[in-house]
């Protein structure tokens, strides 16, 4: 057979902006970056560009790219049984419903398994409605729980804005204890009073469930004041309402702990997962590597390392408002004022020193998320600290274009 001539970068990337439809983007204008290889916590490009990934793609290789286990464990199902019924009992179900038992908080011992995060958070949300016989959900302005009609009518964000005339409906959306870098953090008294109060508007009796994410992940990496979730838990069993915890960021390992929800010692009713649980080869697989190489010890040792960074980076940096991380789920907020705390981009916006921000950092080697006036600092929970001193000197490099904004 003729060998297949393989595509150069410039076809890579032009064959897929005419065929492909990029998600939550604008298609005009698009770049994508044509990867060809990966490994550890880095991957490759056809043209040859190298790039640390400090973002884990999107919160979710959190075994780092090419882990040959997992490759290995993959290849060796499809060989034996690629496919069955979801009514069938199976060996690798069987095993990992076992494990996943012996890692989730609590008395939660019942797995149903789906094949990602909206799809868990849909059957989620329909569970609850079904054991209560009631209607409304509620959600966090602060939030994202995917793109499907029922969780894009939970989710907060402003990606909710034109999606949320679907087939969802019964989402009463309540505040977060943040309110963004110049107002700050309610206490937790004042945040568990307004839930209270938004509860009591909205009557008890016809709330099935509140869907959250332990710590909001895209929105800014916002770890709850200690006591919010304790006191959430107190109120939902006040009134009969279940707790959904939307895990599919924070789960198997990222802060730090196997899930979230184990810094504060609370048992949700439900929690949903996806990304990290395969650490995103397949939708669903095995996680033993997890253990083999103590990733989640790994994830709270090297996150010690990421907030000292931190801490580095805002002692240098005057643009930078606020860093947050618990393990190794972090970000950088940026403002143009230590002051005032005028973001440096505004709400559901960029500015053009965020632009120039998110091109220096590509240009300097680094893959992460950047929002709004936020940088993520999410890299797979393999990192060692000298591949965390690489990020550093990128990001240290990067954010003087922040600083120029602010002296300006």
């Amino acid at each position: 057979m003729e060998a297949v001539k393989a595509l150069t970068a410039e076809e890579i990337t032009e064959l897929c902006l005419r065929h492909t439809l990029y998600d939550w983007s604008a298609q005009s204008g698009l770049k994508p970056m044509p990867v060809v290889g990966a490994s550890g916590v880095h991957f490759q490009t056809a043209d040859g560009r190298r790039f640390l990934d400090f973002n884990s793609q999107l919160m979710c290789v959190n075994a780092g790219h090419g882990d040959r286990r997992i490759i290995d464990a993959i290849k060796r199902q499809a060989e034996q049984l690629p496919y069955i019924s979801p009514f069938m009992a199976t060996e690798p179900r069987a095993r990992l419903g076992r494990k996943l038992a012996e890692l989730l908080p609590g008395d939660i011992d019942k797995v149903f398994f789906t094949l990602g995060g909206a799809d868990a958070n849909e059957n989620a949300i329909k569970i609850a409605r079904v054991v209560t016989g009631r209607r409304k959900v509620l959600a966090r302005y602060r939030s994202y729980h995917g793109s499907t009609a029922g969780v894009v009518a939970a989710t907060g964000d402003p990606r909710r804005w034109a999606n949320e005339f679907g087939g969802g409906g019964g989402v009463v959306h309540v505040l977060d204890p943040y309110h963004g870098i110049q107002r700050g953090w309610d206490t937790v008294e004042q945040s568990l009073a307004q839930l209270e109060e938004t509860i009591q508007l909205e009557g008890p009796s016809t709330i099935a469930a509140f869907i959250l994410e332990p710590i909001p992940g895209t929105n800014g990496i916002l770890v709850p004041p200690d006591g919010y979730l304790q006191g959430l838990r107190a109120i939902c069993d006040r009134h009969g309402i279940l707790i959904i915890c939307d895990e599919v960021m924070t789960g198997f390992g990222r802060t730090g702990r196997w899930f979230a929800v184990d810094h504060w010692g609370v048992v949700p009713d439900m929690i949903t997962m996806a990304k990290g649980l395969t650490s995103s080869y397949v939708p669903l697989g095995a996680i033993q590597a997890y253990e083999e190489d103590d990733m989640v010890g790994n994830s709270r040792r090297m996150g010690e390392v990421l907030a000292r960074l931190h801490r580095r980076l805002r002692d240098r940096h005057p643009c930078i408002g606020a860093a947050r991380s618990i393990g190794l789920f972090g970000c950088l907020e940026l403002v143009r004022d230590r002051q005032t705390l005028e973001p440096l981009a505004p709400f559901n916006g960029t500015s053009p020193e965020m632009k120039a921000i998110a091109s220096a950092l590509v240009e300097g080697g680094m893959h992460t998320f950047v929002r709004w006036n936020t940088v993520m600092t999410n890299p797979p929970l393999c990192i060692t600290e000298a591949e965390l001193e690489e990020g550093y000197e990128i990001l240290d490099s990067a954010l003087e274009i922040g600083d120029r904004a602010v002296r300006d």
